[in-house]
């Protein structure tokens, strides 16, 4: 028994470092059909999520210029662009700070200021509130153009967004409590 345990070498017991972000690939790569998120009526798969993110990151990266540690802000109610803006916001390694869009405007405005994020990814309806009280720019993800229907198709490794893994000294998200 003692012979088995000192040929096992300590790295081979250290668990694999891996973040969030990494095991969400690992369950598209796995079980790309498989249920991923339940929105009310509807269901999305771990393959249309990844679609979805890989879209809104290509997006966020080229038009807004987001960069590792960038901060954007998400001010979106709970369901399917809630989660594809985080994952997008992630696969950059930039930081993510959800807001309740229900919290006062003047409320939101003010932590916007304050943690002076690239962007904020937020619905019309919050938009049209918040535009006047900030200077940060927005992104209505309501609109038709940022989550279409995308054609799924041959989706490859080689179009997703699979940035570099944070390190310790990374933060992946900022969240302002009451």
């Amino acid at each position: 028994e003692t012979d088995i345990m000192n040929s096992v070498s300590s790295e081979q017991l250290e668990p694999e470092q891996q973040n969030y972000i990494d095991l969400f690939h690992q369950s598209v790569d796995n079980f790309p059909e498989n249920i991923a998120i339940v929105d009310g009526p509807d269901q999305h798969s771990y393959r249309w999520l990844n679609a979805q993110a890989n879209h809104l990151a290509t997006l966020l990266e080229e038009r807004f210029e987001v960069r590792p540690d960038d901060r954007v802000v998400i001010a979106l109610p709970r369901g399917a662009s809630l989660v594809s803006c985080l994952l997008a916001v992630s696969k950059l390694s930039a930081v993510f700070v959800p807001l309740d869009p229900s919290h006062p405007e003047q409320r939101l405005a003010e932590i916007i200021e304050k943690v002076r994020c690239k962007l904020v990814l937020t619905s019309s309806d919050v938009e049209r509130h918040l535009k006047p009280l900030i200077s940060t720019a927005t992104l209505n993800v309501d609109d038709a153009s940022i989550f279409s229907p995308l054609p799924i198709g041959d989706i490859t490794d080689s179009s997703d967004k699979k940035a570099p893994t944070p390190g310790a000294e990374n933060l992946a998200y900022i969240i302002f409590t009451s």
